[in-house]
């Protein structure tokens, strides 16, 4: 798995408080600098696209040859990292996985949201208002992917399984990728584009922010500090569980595309 998973797991909050023989400026230039850094470098995964998987060939091979599940229930078929075998799991799996475009999709807007928040204290040169996350049912969804992802084991390997321990039956396996398809719809190329535009822009801004400090333009209360600490490191988080959830819908697409590629050639 990539770097983003166990971000998720084992996360470091940045902070402007472990820098205190700097002055406010110096420490909050530290911030922004090791924060943009270390986002700058997983960026990339969100600029993978998820793609939808063909299901054709399975399809047709199953109709035409009347295959029969039961006598083709010990193929072996790749499973995902963190799979456990058991009944509907990896419908279990697929569901929680697809339950990240939201937030994914939720990022965009957030990002937007925070680039204002901090526009408006470069403008106004103090912190006139808290911000709020305003994504309806937010929270909620953002703990469900944290969570998942915090309960996938430490070290895994996508490895093969008989189909009789995957699945129940073909239908089920049609209905767990149909289901992934119908969700991926949701998110296309030039969302994830528009995230890693409006992700750059934050930290510009927060760049932005520190130099005006730092040439005394602004001056921010340590309260205020603290704020922008404790928000950017929310968002940071949000960062975080997006991009893992990035990965492993691209971890599955790639495992449904195997599955219906081995259930065409039964």
């Amino acid at each position: 798995m990539e770097n983003y998973i166990q971000l998720v797991k084992r996360p470091t909050p940045f902070t402007v408080q472990g820098f205190e023989a700097l002055s406010i400026g110096e420490s909050f230039g530290m911030f922004f600098k090791e924060l943009s850094t270390s986002v700058d470098k997983r960026l990339a995964t969100l600029g993978k696209t998820v793609h939808a998987v063909d299901l054709s060939g399975a399809e047709n091979n199953v109709k035409t040859k009347k295959v029969l599940f039961v006598k083709n229930s010990g193929v072996a078929l790749l499973t995902p990292e963190g799979y456990r075998v058991g009944m509907a799991n990896m419908a279990a799996h697929s569901k929680a996985v697809c339950g990240g475009i939201y937030i994914i999709s939720s990022l965009k807007t957030e990002a937007s949201r925070l680039y204002h928040w901090l526009k408006q204290i470069l403008k106004t040169g103090r912190l006139d208002s808290s911000f709020r996350w305003t994504v309806s049912d937010f929270d909620n969804a953002l703990s469900a992917c944290e969570n998942f992802i915090q309960n996938l084991p430490d070290q895994d390997r996508q490895s093969k399984h008989p189909m009789g321990q995957v699945y129940v039956g073909f239908e089920e396996f049609f209905e767990v990728a149909t289901n992934f398809n119908n969700a991926v719809t949701l998110l296309n190329a030039r969302d994830v584009e528009l995230i890693a535009r409006e992700l750059s822009n934050v930290y510009d801004l927060g760049t932005l922010l520190v130099n005006k400090i730092h040439a005394n333009d602004i001056t921010l209360t340590e309260h205020a500090i603290m704020d922008i600490e404790s928000v950017v490191n929310r968002f940071v988080s949000l960062t975080n569980i997006a991009g893992a959830m990035m990965v492993l819908l691209n971890e599955l697409t790639a495992v449904l595309t195997d599955q219906a590629k081995t259930i065409s050639k039964l």
